[in-house]
């Protein structure tokens, strides 16, 4: 009995219940032609056009204290009439605090990519 007992306050000494928050990065964005040259149309506030198929945001301190040890993403896509199957991908960029934006050939930039994805074919 006294095992019982012991293994139970172990078990649910490490149970916590851990709020949730949601953090949309994106909303609306709109990819064009990979292979001509970066369009200039707007894009939304706190948003960086690396290219037309490559978009980043700096993310506020709040957002980054937000984050726990495990993070769930969800990428919705709709397509605007590309006749291709596109592959896509979620990176985090740890870019030097203090920069405000940055380059894809920035050397002081690492990359780390959290997802993978592709479109579907859009008829």
């Amino acid at each position: 009995m006294k095992k019982t007992l012991l293994y139970l306050m172990v078990f649910t000494g490490f149970c916590k219940t851990i709020a949730q928050t949601t953090v949309n990065v994106f909303s609306q964005i709109v990819f064009y032609d990979g292979y001509a040259a970066n369009v200039s149309n707007p894009v939304p506030a706190n948003t960086i056009r690396l290219a037309n198929f490559r978009y980043a945001k700096k993310l506020t301190d709040s957002e980054l204290n937000s984050f726990q040890n495990k993070i769930q993403m969800n990428v919705t896509i709709g397509a605007l009439c590309d006749n291709y199957d596109r592959i896509g991908g979620v990176h985090i960029a740890l870019v030097p605090k203090g920069q405000s934006s940055y380059t894809l050939s920035d050397a002081n930039v690492k990359r780390i990519e959290i997802g993978r994805y592709i479109t579907p074919l859009h008829e």
